[in-house]
């Protein structure tokens, strides 16, 4: 009986491990069987089912076994079964990837193997439904019967791209070339906007990052510079614009006169008016005059 139990959990560890040995992302979906389970998270979006619709269709077209792969929220399974996990990593749990420091821009998906666990994510939920998209017909894409990990890039849900996934010890930084995956380890190929951008737009000509200081109350900058906070440059370090190279403001016109000087053309224009309309009366009553002694004589 000892014996009988030790062979069924050997062969159940067998079976739950089998996708670790696999070459390739086309042979992890190849060797997918009933002991797998198609997994979304518990926060998805709507868009996560619908590419979980298209990866159960590609398996039950292109699989081996032609099977129905059962599709589950995470929490209803363990995490050590064989899973494929659909969505970003904020939104499940059970994808093995940074969600605060993510490293994929919008426009960008990874498929890869991960032991067990084959991932579909995307930076949005349109990046995973084109992700999905590849796996919808998997065979057609040579790069996956090469590679474990794989990025997709295009715009909206329509995959235009198709690439293997590099490794942090590949990128380049200082390139200027922002490659998928690069966006937490090089701030500078990957930055839309610098600092200088920032102190540039503000009328500061010059400007600095600085290492930020790990007490709240010590500046980062130096006293004659302003704080314009992290984002801009690289994770560790803060903007500093220098304060005594803004430009100054270019003061408009004034149009508007003083409450004196406008109550005086006020009372100006007024006698004027009064004048005038004197002189007009003036002028009937004589004409009026005349006309009356022409008509007595």
């Amino acid at each position: 009986m000892k014996r009988n139990i030790m062979f069924l959990a050997f062969f159940l560890l067998t079976i739950s491990s089998v996708s670790a040995t696999a070459e390739s992302i086309y042979d992890y979906l190849q060797e997918v069987d009933q002991q797998y389970f198609l997994v979304l998270g518990l926060n998805g979006k709507g868009g996560d089912s619908l590419a979980a619709i298209d990866v159960a269709v590609s398996i039950k077209k292109f699989n081996r076994f032609s099977l129905d792969i059962e599709t589950v929220i995470e929490g209803e399974i363990n995490k050590e079964f064989n899973k494929i996990l659909v969505g970003h990593p904020c939104d499940n749990s059970l994808i093995d990837l940074s969600c605060e420091e993510w490293p994929y821009k919008k426009g960008e998906a990874v498929i890869m193997v991960q032991g067990n666990d084959l991932i579909i994510a995307g930076t949005t939920v349109d990046d995973t439904r084109k992700a999905a998209k590849i796996i919808a017909n998997y065979p057609k894409h040579s790069i996956l019967k090469k590679e474990l990990k794989v990025v997709v890039t295009g715009k909206g849900t329509k995959p235009e791209g198709l690439q293997k996934a590099k490794s942090k010890e590949e990128f380049v930084c200082g390139d200027l070339v922002c490659d998928p995956g690069e966006s937490q380890s090089c701030f500078i190929d990957c930055a839309e906007l610098t600092c200088f951008d920032i102190c540039k737009q503000e009328g500061f000509s010059n400007a600095a990052c600085r290492d930020k200081k790990s007490h709240p109350k010590v500046p980062s900058c130096l006293e004659n510079e302003i704080d314009r906070g992290q984002g801009y440059c690289a994770k560790t370090k803060v903007c500093c614009c220098e304060k005594n190279q803004r430009k100054k403001p270019v003061q408009k016109e004034t149009t508007e006169l003083p409450n004196e000087l406008s109550i005086r053309q006020e009372l100006k224009g007024s006698f004027s008016a009064a004048f005038i309309f004197i002189i007009v009366i003036a002028t009937l009553g004589i004409s009026a005059i005349l006309l009356l002694k022409k008509r007595i004589h």
